[in-house]
């Protein structure tokens, strides 16, 4: 089976055959909502998505054996159509500080904005 991640890190973590399984289907989730995203530009159906992204990034974290972290959470602005500074959200990993662009389209539910 051609897994979506990174099979090295999985076998360091002492992943099971099922875990993998798990793991992959969560992989699976995650390209058809990063799909789905990318072909729609209805700002309530990306604000959906991107909040499914976050439950699902946390229970990947989760099979992973990794403590789940909203702060270690990366493809909610990796997200088709955000508009939302990438590079200086990617330094921010690992801490609570987000990066949001008011009329970014994945994002503007949070300001009120959509």
């Amino acid at each position: 089976m051609r897994y979506l991640f990174n099979e090295k890190l999985a076998d360091r973590m002492l992943l099971s055959v099922d875990e993998k399984n798990n793991l992959n289907k969560l992989y699976e989730e995650l390209h058809c909502l990063l799909n789905k995203a990318a072909n729609t530009n209805d700002t309530n159906e990306l604000s959906e998505i991107d909040k499914s992204i976050e439950v699902l990034e946390l229970e990947m974290q989760k099979q992973w054996k990794f403590e789940p972290s909203k702060n270690k959470c990366s493809y909610w602005y990796q997200i088709p159509g955000c508009t939302c500074p990438k590079l200086d959200n990617a330094e921010r990993w690992g801490t609570p500080n987000r990066i949001y662009t008011v009329n970014c389209p994945v994002h503007s539910y949070l300001f009120g904005t959509k």
